[in-house]
């Protein structure tokens, strides 16, 4: 009867939703290594939470400038029982209206924004990854920062498909296709990238379809390689490309 009545009164606590969402900001910037903040936590009361408006900032930078990604809304499904421990460990999520903001300083080529995310590799953590995710859309948004004010050069967006591969409990494949170029539906020469993303140690294979280089791709390139490009004039024919790392 102790254990139930301590259960009871945890399980009370823990559903003020204020002491949830600043328990998930705690560990969500832990892991990611930057600051993150969330405007609004719903709970169902069980294993249910929807979270809206959440956006991770970057240490070390001021203003637009630190945003490295924002996000409109997240559906989220967790363990309760493993919530009692005081970990969250996620079964499933829904991600929609994912923005990544990548800013680079204007006085600095070279120093963008997600660079200084110090993300926390390796399991063990007090945020497990879910058994499976589904991210419906992608925004990324390329700019250039001065004293914490950006200025976007290039804008992308794509329908994006993000799914948990079922025999690997750290292994997800995605698939990105380009609906979007600086705010106009684009119809030709859209960027495919498909591959595979392992949450645990943070590596990555893609692979890029056939593409035409042209003035719009060159804007999204990093200030030093864009002014080299857009000098030479560059152009030419990517038949297929494929990057891996961490």
């Amino acid at each position: 009867l102790g254990l139930m009545a301590l259960m009871a009164s945890a399980w009370a606590v823990l559903r003020e939703t204020t002491i949830l969402r600043e328990a998930m900001e705690s560990q969500l910037s832990e892991r990611f290594g930057g600051l993150v903040r969330i405007k609004k936590v719903k709970w169902d009361g069980w294993n249910r939470i929807t979270a809206t408006s959440m956006d991770l900032r970057a240490r070390g930078w001021e203003g637009d400038a630190a945003t490295v990604a924002s996000m409109d809304r997240a559906k989220v499904v967790f363990s309760p029982m493993m919530l009692l421990l005081g970990r969250i460990e996620l079964v499933d999520m829904e991600v929609e209206g994912l923005a990544l903001h990548l800013v680079e300083r204007a006085d600095k080529p070279g120093d963008f924004n997600f660079l200084a995310l110090k993300p926390k590799s390796g399991g063990g953590t007090s945020v497990r990854q879910p058994q499976k995710a589904l991210l419906r859309d992608l925004r990324l948004e390329f700019g250039t920062s001065t004293g914490g004010t950006v200025t976007t050069i290039a804008s992308q967006q794509f329908a994006a498909d993000f799914d948990h591969l079922p025999d690997d409990p750290s292994t997800y494949s995605f698939r990105l296709e380009q609906r979007e170029q600086d705010g106009a539906p684009i119809t030709d020469n859209a960027i495919r990238l498909f591959g595979t993303w392992n949450e645990r140690d943070f590596t990555y294979a893609a692979t890029l379809d056939a593409l035409v280089i042209d003035e719009r791709l060159l804007r999204a390139l990093p200030a030093k390689a864009r002014r080299w490009a857009l000098r030479s004039g560059l152009a030419g024919r990517i038949e297929r490309a494929r990057i891996e790392g961490s």
